[in-house]
């Protein structure tokens, strides 16, 4: 879950409510690809 975490805070960097939207995905799921996916679109 730790990775997640850092993750979030790269994605800080780009949209704070993509950020917020992809740590809710994660809690949920715990899916850090989704959360890799989806950055690329950025």
């Amino acid at each position: 879950m730790e990775l997640c975490y850092v993750l979030l805070s790269v994605m800080n960097m780009f949209n704070l409510g993509f950020r917020e939207h992809c740590f809710l995905f994660c809690q949920l799921s715990h899916s850090i690809l989704y959360c890799t996916s989806q950055a690329r679109r950025l």
